[in-house]
């Protein structure tokens, strides 16, 4: 099963390190936070999203293809594979996967990034084998 989408309107970002907070908390950087946040909205309107979440829930450890391209609006950008981890960390998250399901169960292919001025975005490509 192949599910499609396109974060559109804002260069990709990747994940951040953790952070140690004034009093000793360790917290996520609100950027990544709320980027994992829109693609799990864009992944969850896609088309075909309800099939796949049916289908990976009666799976015990699903294995994820994740295909990735970039677009940034210059040549200042993210790593990719920083964005990688983040798309599979909201990918995941979405989906509701179990604890014991992690990184193992995810592998696929980043794509050269590109560039486009015009319109920044990242694609993705999500399979379910």
């Amino acid at each position: 099963m192949k599910i499609k989408f396109t974060v559109e309107g804002r260069n990709p970002v990747g994940m951040s390190r953790p952070r140690k907070g004034k009093y000793g908390d360790i917290y996520m950087p609100r950027e990544t936070q709320n980027y994992e946040k829109v693609i799990g909205i864009y992944f969850m309107t896609a088309e075909g999203f309800r099939e796949l979440f049916h289908r990976v829930k009666g799976i015990k450890s699903p294995f994820i293809r994740i295909d990735m391209q970039c677009y940034f609006d210059s040549n200042i950008y993210a790593d990719t594979g920083n964005c990688w981890s983040l798309l599979a960390d909201a990918i995941y998250k979405t989906l509701g996967l179990p604890q014991n399901v992690g990184d193992k169960n995810f592998y696929g292919t980043i794509h050269k990034p590109e560039i486009d001025k015009q319109n920044p975005r990242l694609v993705v490509e999500v399979i379910i084998d």
